[in-house]
């Protein structure tokens, strides 16, 4: 005690980060803050390397012990999506979440994002809640039911 982490993330979301940002372990109670983050890409990751220093459940993780954490921005975890999931509805980036399933098919909600970076097929946003599934295909369809007009 105290215990850091290492973390090896992807360097597309070293725009997004900033000292102090809540961790969490996936599916544990374990949690703490970012306390560095590393300039260098690995050229053969292209990852940067971030420090977190385990506030709470440090007792329960061992040296070398590999993990995976979230993240979370002031609007919820980071998240990475494909492009195609993202829309835009009046300048503003949205996406469609999951609000219901039943027997007539899912329904989905507009929420928005902010987006942290973009690159290739992927964007990594924030603004969703962990768990939240988000339409990838049929995104213009939503988009135009949505609004009332034809997709982007």
């Amino acid at each position: 005690s105290p215990l850091w982490l290492e973390i090896q993330a992807p360097a597309e979301l070293a725009a997004g980060l900033r000292e102090g940002m809540n961790i969490k372990l996936v599916g544990s109670d374990i949690s703490g803050k970012l306390i560095a983050i590393g300039r260098a890409v690995d050229a053969a990751s292209q990852t940067i390397l971030l420090r977190a220093e385990v506030s709470k459940g440090a007792e329960n993780l061992r040296p070398g012990q590999v993990c995976e954490v979230e993240i979370a921005s002031g609007n919820g975890p980071l998240r990475r999506l494909p492009a195609a999931a993202l829309a835009r509805i009046d300048g503003k980036a949205v996406v469609f979440v999951q609000s219901s399933n039943s027997d007539k098919g899912a329904q989905f909600a507009i929420k928005s994002v902010r987006i942290i970076s973009q690159g290739g097929d992927g964007v990594m946003v924030d603004g969703l809640i962990a768990g939240e599934r988000v339409a990838i295909k049929g995104v213009s369809g939503l988009k135009a039911l949505a609004t009332g007009v034809g997709g982007e």
